[in-house]
């Protein structure tokens, strides 16, 4: 670790991020230097080899608002961004690169007058007062400052940012394109020219001290890529395999499970025994697992996330659970691709009435890329209000889903994928699709009239048209409450790999 912590510090002084100054200069400026300390982490890389790194963080939480920063915002992905740009490579059977910048946060430099403390670790218990001219992790303003450092090296590539979505960037140059994700200081890039994309590979190169190429995309943010050709078809496999395999490793599990919970997840409600243990980190590791390839445990990560703050073993255990289950399915992930070079939006809608303790309801929806492609998006989530019945919570649901269709649309339409047709939504509540029907009145659903006016006005404007299904080939229910393990396999297929299995 010490060596870790000397190639940081090299790296910090080498590059004049950090200046040595005195006490003195500081109670000049009428500054208090803020607090730092190091981030260590084992890091395994792809050969199999183990690398020890260290990490010098400035301590944000110490800075002082409007003397030591001001703005601070800077924008991350979702990664159904990675899957939508995913989707498209796949399909025009593009070459996808990964990129990482090396101590990213060090190209910038600070944008006002910064004094730190380095760690009495390093300075051997005494105090050494550092004046940032350059920029570190950590502080409040560091991602703000290498997003625009990272904006400026693309702009001059005479790329295009995106104005529906600020970490995607285009380029254009006759029939040569190029997309382009930013997430913080790794880099997604697909193009229909091999020549435009070592151009950039290049440009980026004389722009950053260190950039590594991972070359053709086998992993990103965490999520392993692997291609498969299913019927002479090239699709793409995202999964989460040595992810779950690292995090069994600190999870009591005896045996799988069939199921992320039981079906009688009362019980887990109205337990009443001591409350042990948070549970954060576990309801964080199935929420970044929900949220990536694996939405068939996005109701477990809602559901067990009210008791992060305080959890009873009974809870504790049906976190591990979701962890036994997905040991258990491992290998399962979303498919990307298709055998149609179209991107036709589709989704599903759903919600179940008052299953909360306080009679909220719990709402889900889907999204599709195309019928035989895994969910691009898929959210579960409870509703803040109560509803009154099924079609007022099936309502919210919808207008929730809507709402995201509508960015869903105006995203594809700016990356050359516009949806001429209205998008296709499933709904099981035949009410709320009668609802949708200007002409129709109903004085128990009058107080949602302004929601019901919006699904109106969305459907005469052609962005969107409902079909009603049966509640059996409903995917989104998967979504909205813990299923028994024959009907909780049979919408996971369609859910992971499309809804044409059904």
């Amino acid at each position: 670790w010490r060596r870790a912590i000397e190639k940081e510090m090299d790296e910090m002084w080498n590059r004049g991020s950090l200046v040595k100054v005195d006490i003195e200069e500081v109670k000049r400026n009428n500054r208090k230097p803020f607090k730092s300390k190091f981030v260590f982490k084992v890091k395994n890389e792809p050969d199999g080899s183990v690398r020890f790194k260290a990490r010098l963080v400035g301590c944000g939480y110490s800075q002082i608002k409007g003397i030591d920063y001001t703005y601070t915002y800077a924008p991350t992905p979702g990664f159904h961004l990675v899957i939508i740009i995913l989707h498209i490579s796949i399909i025009n059977n593009w070459t996808v690169i990964a990129n990482d910048i090396g101590n990213a946060y060090l190209e910038a430099q600070a944008d006002t007058l910064l004094y730190m403390n380095l760690p009495k670790d390093y300075t051997n218990g005494l105090q050494q007062v550092v004046r940032l001219d350059g920029n570190i992790n950590g502080t409040k303003q560091g991602a703000l400052l290498w997003a625009n450092v990272i904006d400026d090296v693309l702009i001059k590539f005479n790329c295009i940012r995106s104005k529906i979505e600020p970490c995607l960037y285009i380029y254009k140059d006759r029939e040569d394109i190029i997309y382009i994700i930013i997430y913080v200081d790794d880099i997604l890039m697909t193009s229909n020219s091999i020549t435009q994309l070592d151009r950039i590979q290049k440009h980026l190169a004389e722009s950053f001290k260190k950039v590594t190429s991972q070359g053709e995309v086998r992993k990103f943010l965490g999520v392993q890529i692997k291609k498969e050709i299913i019927n002479e078809i090239k699709y793409l496999t995202l999964h989460h395999n040595d992810y779950i395999i690292e995090k069994m490793k600190n999870i009591n599990a005896t045996r799988n499970k069939d199921t992320p919970l039981p079906m009688n997840i009362q019980q887990l409600k109205n337990d009443e025994n001591d409350k042990i243990d948070p549970i954060h980190d576990l309801v964080g590791q199935i929420r970044f697992l929900a949220d990536r390839c694996r939405p068939d445990v996005a109701f477990a990560a809602s559901f067990l996330a009210r008791f992060s703050i305080s959890a009873t073993q009974q809870q504790i255990n049906a976190c591990h659970r979701v962890f036994q289950y997905l040991n258990l399915t491992k290998e399962d992930g979303i498919k990307v691709g298709s055998r149609s070079k179209e991107i036709t939006l589709t989704a599903y809608a759903d919600a179940s009435f008052a299953t909360e303790e306080d009679s909220k309801s719990q709402l889900c929806y889907a999204l599709y890329l195309a019928q035989d492609s895994g969910a691009c998006l898929f959210k579960s989530w409870k509703d803040k209000t109560v509803s009154t019945s099924s079609t007022h919570a099936e309502i919210h649901a919808l207008f929730e889903t809507i709402k995201t269709i509508v960015w869903y649309r105006e995203l594809l339409k700016e990356i050359g994928y516009e949806q001429l047709e209205p998008t296709l939504i499933y709904q099981d509540n035949i009410n709320v699709v009668n609802l949708s029907d200007y002409s129709a009145k109903d004085n128990m659903t009058k107080f949602l009239i302004n929601k019901i006016n919006f699904i109106r006005e969305a459907i005469n404007e052609k962005i969107i048209i409902l079909k009603h299904i049966n509640s059996e080939n409903m995917i989104a229910d998967i979504g909205t409450k813990s299923l028994d393990v024959s009907t909780h396999n049979r919408l996971k297929e369609p859910l992971l790999k499309g809804y044409e299995l059904l």
